[in-house]
């Protein structure tokens, strides 16, 4: 499974410090869903 943010893949670090930021309501808007692989 990876995750795809604003339809482009970023690293698993990246991830974690967008979905933080999301969470947190750093990031509004943030568009995100979960593919599998």
């Amino acid at each position: 499974m990876r995750i795809v943010l604003l339809g482009a893949p970023f690293s698993g670090k990246d991830i974690q410090l967008e979905f933080i930021a999301a969470r947190y309501g750093m990031v509004k808007n943030l568009d995100w869903r979960f593919d599998s692989v």
